[in-house]
């Protein structure tokens, strides 16, 4: 779908896109170079899309020898072969000369400052806008254009390593995705002037990029100049009059009408508004009003408070005695001691109906009454052989059958019912939290840990399929945790035994392992599960999954931009165990990113270990602060 060239980019596409209707709501079209770049067009051919996932490389551009090569920006790229340095035989300067660390444009002698339009009698073979800093140099890469430059307001441009001002849609990826400093790939739009584009823009026809059609339509672009995709929510701090949610095509185009995502089907009113069915709709306040109360709920609590929100624990482990299954004093007392943040339920623990109600309930009185906040009440119900409830006799539910099974089956509204079945039976116990969908997509065959739980081998389908379940079970108002981050599909053993790694390259998890977790941060699924699988040739050591800023900062957090709560698998498990101690695995856990800790092997080390590691300086308390934001902001939207 996406053009890409061989050396460079001639954006030329200023005369179409000023003359076929392109409306930007909200932002004022400033054509300081309108008529100069269109009078350039009607030389040209349609030019094809830049591809700027990696950093331009010059060819052959005329370096100093020992000399500083860092542009006027600091990307370190420098101007290529067309740059060449021109000299008269009086010495008298004229063209481009590499000196100083960057590029300036010499006119009789004379560099360049400012705005100037090159063009064919500079040597350059298209007409197109470059600006030079006062000291000559031309910049490159992002820049915050303001009154310094003579722009009227404060905006960010972007210019090649050539030094040309960019115009129109341009595709970023790694390394260059300022000015918010993320790493994923994304589509920015700029206008005729140069300007980043955000908030909503109209397309018209010859417009529509990044897809190539020709239909006019809105767009919408973030703060950071990203075009949107997928979901998203507009409050009123968006220029919305109403809370809602509107789908964005892979393309960015928002849609309308009736249309099917994920296997179900949506309708959107003629702005784009989803109007059923509402498994999505945010229940509590604006976003505005609902960032005030979580920022002034964490600023109240203790550090001892917030260290304790970011644990899930069996209730044995703060209970003092064996296998609970009622919710005393006992109980009772330990939670005002730690307020943990949430349970988990294994076979033991439940009996009966009635039973479990009773006991989810007090424990979850508990927590409201010692911290102000619900618990997490968790389980693991996935379907097939792990079902806590459906493989109970006593609860009296039919389990809608193994994942492997309704992926095989192809029907994405079956497995959204089978969703929509766990979720309807947990909520009315009690639970909030599944541990469910795996995610994984099976790419070894000898995989004895995920083998009978996934749902196949093949990418698109397993994100589908993960997306149906994950609806269903929403639907009920109980929250999803897509698992087992970045895939516990190609390792060949069961981490619940010991270390189990990966010979997957980043190259092959980025286009398989990846797809089904990626839809999952779109879709704001509410946790994502990290594994214990490590992947050498991905993080370059054998560090497992749970315990690796690679893995979890950088790929989940950054390149996939997931915004919801990470959460580690089961630190008692053979993989952790085996290695490390369970004050160091909360610790390194933690410092890696995951903002909760699950079943730490003993929790009273694991939480006073987090606890000195912060009072040490060895965590920095923002480090803490930000998973219990994102904690609390889950628990305040929950019904």
């Amino acid at each position: 779908m996406f053009k890409k060239i061989k050396d460079k980019v001639i954006v030329a596409g200023l005369s179409a896109l000023m003359g076929t209707g392109i409306l930007f709501s909200g932002v004022t079209m400033q054509g300081v170079y309108a008529e100069d770049v269109t009078e350039e067009i009607t030389d040209t051919t349609a030019p094809e899309k830049e591809d700027i996932s990696e950093t331009e490389a010059p060819t052959e551009a005329p370096i100093e020898a020992g000399s500083d090569t860092k542009d006027a920006a600091g990307t370190g790229a420098v101007k290529e072969s067309s740059a060449t340095l021109v000299t008269e035989a009086s010495n008298v300067k004229n063209g481009w000369v590499y000196e100083n660390g960057g590029f300036r444009y010499y006119k009789n002698g004379n560099y360049y400052t400012g705005w100037h339009q090159m063009g064919k009698k500079e040597g350059e073979k298209t007409t197109h806008w470059s600006y030079f800093g006062s000291d000559g140099k031309v910049y490159t890469g992002w820049r915050q254009m303001g009154k310094a430059e003579g722009e009227k307001n404060a905006h960010w441009s972007y210019f090649g390593s050539d030094g040309w001002l960019r115009t129109g849609w341009i595709e970023f990826g790694k390394g260059t995705s300022e000015p918010d400093g993320n790493k994923a790939r994304h589509w920015s739009y700029f206008g005729s002037n140069g300007w980043l584009r955000t908030g909503w823009i109209e397309f018209g026809k010859g417009t529509s990029e990044p897809d190539g059609n020709s239909t006019k339509h809105w767009s919408y672009f973030g703060g950071n100049g990203w075009l949107t995709t997928e979901w998203k929510y507009f409050s009123k701090e968006d220029g919305e009059n109403t809370e809602h949610y509107s789908y964005f095509g892979s393309n960015g185009w928002m849609r309308t009408g009736n249309q099917s995502i994920g296997g179900k089907n949506y309708t959107f009113n003629g702005s784009g508004w989803m109007t059923y069915p509402q498994i999505m709709q945010v229940n509590t306040g604006s976003g505005q009003a609902i960032e005030k109360r979580v920022a002034a709920k964490v600023s109240s609590m203790s550090l001892e408070e917030k260290v304790a929100q970011m644990f899930i624990v069996e209730p044995s482990a703060i209970g003092g005695y064996g296998s609970m299954t009622t919710a005393g004093d006992g109980l009772k007392n330990a939670i005002n001691s730690r307020p943990v943040g949430g349970f988990i339920y294994f076979k033991s623990n439940l009996q009966n109906p009635s039973q479990t109600r009773s006991m989810l309930s007090a424990t979850n009185n508990f927590s409201k009454n010692r911290i102000g906040l619900p618990a997490f009440l968790c389980v693991d119900e996935e379907g097939g052989t792990v079902a806590r409830i459906a493989n109970n006799s006593a609860f009296g539910v039919s389990n809608v059958g193994s994942m492997r099974n309704i992926g095989n089956s192809g029907n994405t509204d079956r497995a959204y019912n089978a969703g929509s079945t766990i979720g309807g039976y947990l909520k009315n116990l009690g639970f909030n939290v599944d541990f469910a969908p795996v995610a994984d997509v099976l790419t070894n065959t000898g995989n004895t840990d995920v083998i009978n739980r996934v749902f196949g081998t093949d990418t698109g389908m397993v994100s589908n399929m993960a997306a149906s379940v994950s609806n269903g079970i929403r639907s009920k108002n109980v929250l999803t945790t897509y698992k087992h981050f970045p895939g516990n599909g190609s390792g060949a053993g069961d981490t619940h035994e010991g270390f189990v790694y990966s010979n997957r390259t980043m190259s092959q998890i980025s286009s398989v392992e990846l797809v089904p977790f990626r839809r999952g941060a779109q879709d704001s699924v509410p946790f994502i599960m990290v594994g214990h699988t490590a992947f050498p040739k991905v993080t370059g050591n054998e560090t497992p999954s749970s315990l690796s800023y690679t893995t979890i900062t950088e790929m989940l957090r950054y390149d996939l931009g997931y915004s919801g709560i990470i959460i580690s698998d089961s630190m008692q498990m053979g993989a952790i165990i085996k290695k490390y101690s369970a004050g160091d695995a909360a610790v390194n856990a933690i410092k890696a990113g995951v903002d909760m800790v699950l079943l730490p092997n003993n929790f009273n080390e694991a939480y006073n270990a987090v606890l000195n590691a912060v009072r040490q300086g060895k965590i920095p308390v923002n480090r803490i602060d930000e998973s219990v934001t994102r904690i609390v902001r889950t628990k305040m939207q929950m019904k």
